[in-house]
């Protein structure tokens, strides 16, 4: 029994240091339990059922009005956004004076296999064309073969990497209104629209 009283001390020794330790910590570090409660207490106050319901409206108001303007300036940022993608590729409005005597023809489904796909993969395109000249739409009658063919072989010199990349649009839509102009002698083609673009 003699030989356990060393361990026995340093049992005991590290007990009474570990209550001291606890004791400090209450004491000294954690905050004290002696403030009251109630200090920082509000009250409840009666409050009838009128204040509740001017409360309510006025609330539903503001939140009504803030909620529309949000919503507005949420529409105004996003219609921004939208335009500021897509403003490149927005031609400006044709005069009147250029849509006097002018005509318009459509393009219908024109299917080309792009360059590089060896048939694996086509593109259905659709356009309308807005041209003026001199009897433009008796010469676009008389050769719609021609059009036709030549828009073909023009995109089926592309890739599809090129095609499908939509910064390419307005470079395409030149190309096609200088090789129709050279085809319709003595015509200018104002505008040229993409009415369908479809990868298959």
């Amino acid at each position: 029994m003699k030989e356990h009283w060393p361990k026995i001390a340093i049992f005991v020794g590290m007990l009474i240091i570990q209550i001291g330790l606890a004791y400090g910590l209450v004491k000294y570090i954690l905050p004290p339990k002696n403030i009251p409660v109630t200090e920082n207490y509000i009250k409840p106050q009666k409050v009838d059922s009128k204040t509740i319901a001017d409360f309510k409206k006025t609330n539903e108001t503001e939140e009504g009005e803030a909620f529309e303007n949000m919503e507005s300036d949420s529409i105004i940022a996003q219609r921004s956004n939208v335009l500021d993608d897509i403003s490149e590729y927005i031609e400006e409005d044709i005069s009147e004076e250029d849509y006097k005597n002018s005509y318009t023809f459509v393009l219908d489904e024109i299917v080309i296999n792009p360059a590089g796909t060896r048939g694996g993969k086509f593109i259905v395109i659709s356009l309308s064309v807005i041209a003026k000249g001199k009897d433009v739409d008796k010469k676009v009658e008389l050769k719609m073969p021609a059009i036709r063919d030549a828009i073909n072989t023009l995109i089926a010199r592309k890739t599809v990497v090129w095609l499908s990349d939509i910064d390419n649009r307005p470079f395409l839509r030149e190309d096609i209104k200088l090789l129709l102009e050279s085809i319709l002698k003595e015509s200018k083609i104002l505008r040229v629209y993409f009415t369908k673009y479809l990868f298959q």
